[in-house]
């Protein structure tokens, strides 16, 4: 469900203050329509003051973690360019993602290569939009749950080599168990922050929040947001929002009349959002590329049987001479 459609705008509506009583800036949406209007809940999102990171990748039309190229096709990018299309109008989106979670073992980091792909695809025809109607650029990421000791292959996988092929921003997922006390989670927190401070680019925390012991008591948000670690981090989304039956949701949606009932964990995430005290506002523009950033350049990861993708990616599958591409 695209939950930032005009068609949607009743269960927008009743989130807001919802939003505000925890006090986020930021949301993180997981499927968009272009072919729908979202103009009436970018706005409401807008004047409420939330930005908008949004998925590229819909169930139908993604990148395949077991064929992925053959899932690369001239129609999975094109589908790739409408979502950005439909995007780029709203200045309170700040960025979208590519891939979700996509290389998530071993066997299927070739899947990069192809990721690494689309991202260079998205970046020549954004500047092409740029230039042909002054279509805002996005910035692109990634976003991963990190497996074994590869937190540090794939940042390097995606941040290497020409501008033309790398992230604008990298992202993790956390899911550390629990602990009764934030103090104890620094250290599983500092693991893959000491890596991510190695890259000059801006680091997300794109979903965390354990729900192995509920209700959760969402400790990582106290070092998420300390001074030490937003040296290297830019913030985090908590996953999620509504319940589900995933059960990771701080909302439920009461059935017989659709208002939403806060559980003990949305008040739970609020005193932990409430108790920071860093300065945490957002550039509404998006964050691109600084001096330091454009002038950096990282090396590959070597190919191991811990790490398979190759430095070189697949050649464009896009119709690039194709008129209705760029109407």
């Amino acid at each position: 469900m695209d939950v930032l459609s005009d068609d949607n705008l009743d269960n927008l509506q009743k989130a807001l203050p919802l939003f505000a009583e925890l006090g986020v800036n930021t949301i993180r949406v997981y499927h968009i329509d272009s072919s729908a209007l979202h103009d009436s809940a970018m706005d409401l999102l807008q004047k409420a003051g939330i930005y908008v990171l949004a998925d590229l990748s819909t169930p139908r039309n993604c990148i395949n973690r077991l064929s992925p190229y053959q899932s690369y096709t001239d129609g999975l990018m094109r589908n790739f360019f409408k979502t950005v299309n439909c995007l780029a109008r709203y200045e309170n989106v700040i960025g979208v993602v590519v891939a979700n979670n996509l290389v998530n073992n071993v066997q299927c980091s070739p899947a990069a290569e192809v990721v690494r792909a689309a991202v260079r695809d998205l970046k020549y025809y954004m500047a092409r939009k740029n230039q042909l109607s002054g279509q805002r650029v996005l910035p692109i990421g990634t976003s991963h749950a990190p497996f074994g000791d590869s937190t540090e292959s794939m940042l390097q996988y995606f941040t290497a080599g020409s501008l033309k092929e790398r992230v604008d921003f990298f992202s993790i997922h956390d899911y550390a168990p629990e602990v009764p006390d934030e103090s104890h989670h620094r250290p599983a927190f500092g693991q893959h922050v000491s890596i991510l401070s190695t890259v000059p680019l801006p680091m997300l925390v794109l979903e965390y929040g354990n729900n192995a012991i509920r209700p959760r008591l969402f400790n990582e948000t106290t070092p998420l947001y300390s001074p030490d670690f937003l040296q290297t981090l830019s913030g985090g989304c908590c996953y999620e929002f509504f319940e589900a039956s995933n059960a990771y949701g701080i909302v439920r949606v009461n059935e017989e009349d659709m208002s939403l009932i806060k559980t003990a964990e949305f008040d739970n995430l609020k005193d932990k959002l409430h108790e920071t005290t860093t300065d945490l506002s957002t550039n509404q523009q998006g964050s691109f590329p600084t001096q330091e950033e454009l002038g950096w350049r990282g090396d590959f990861p070597a190919v191991s049987e811990r790490w398979m993708a190759k430095p070189d990616i697949p050649e464009s599958r896009v119709d690039w001479k194709s008129e209705d591409l760029w109407r």
